[in-house]
């Protein structure tokens, strides 16, 4: 992961070679020490792969591709479960990370701080990359059912601090959000090959969580 995060940002012009030892330094203090920590269950390295995995999925110009993938490294390096500030504190992460090191136009810095916001799943998409890194994002939602039951467990032991019933009602309200959606996936793509899917796994994850509330 390491030589994937130093290749994309060594590609950006704006990048100056002579901070490339900072750069690992960086890689290892910061993006590493985050996604490895201990208390990352889901939210961890394998996360960030597989969104870059995803990502390839769509046809993107260059410039897209690297911004993305620049939202998708940061947009969860803060993670701390009981705060509801995450995605503004990476963007702010990102932010301090640009100014020191990468000096893009505003246009782009704004543009990826937005990737790292939508990322919280309550604000519209503007744009198709931004539906893009909401889509990537969400899609093992739509994962079969042994993955989909893994992660659950998975954010649950990020969510430890919570009792059972607290966990199962917080838990509740998330599903909801996303089935009252009229969609999903904002993309077509992910439209067609993953909205039933995941609708399917959220309603089976509900009913479960029914029947413990109810018991």
């Amino acid at each position: 992961m390491k030589e994937i995060w130093l290749k994309l940002i060594s590609d950006f012009d704006t990048f100056e070679r002579s901070d490339i030892i900072d750069i690992e330094k960086y890689y290892t203090n910061v993006i590493g020490y985050n996604y490895c920590s201990l208390n990352r269950y889901y939210h961890d390295l394998t996360h960030i792969k597989n969104l870059l995995d995803f990502s390839k999925e769509f046809e993107l110009n260059e410039k897209e591709s690297s911004l993305l993938e620049l939202a998708v490294w940061f947009h969860d390096v803060i993670y701390e479960p009981r705060s509801c500030d995450n995605e503004v504190n990476s963007g702010m992460m990102f932010m301090k990370f640009e100014r020191d090191y990468l000096h893009l136009n505003s246009s782009d810095t704004i543009h990826v701080m937005r990737l790292i916001h939508v990322t919280k799943h309550d604000i519209p998409t503007r744009n198709r990359l931004e539906n893009i890194m909401c889509d990537i994002d969400l899609r093992l939602l739509a994962a079969n059912e042994e993955v989909y039951q893994q992660i659950s467990k998975d954010v649950r032991k990020e969510f430890k601090h919570l009792s059972e019933d607290e966990w199962c009602n917080g838990r509740f309200v998330f599903i909801n959000s996303m089935l009252d959606k009229e969609l999903i996936f904002h993309t077509n793509e992910y439209c067609e090959l993953y909205e039933d899917k995941a609708r399917h796994n959220l309603n089976e994850e509900k009913q479960t969580l029914i029947s413990k509330i109810i018991t």
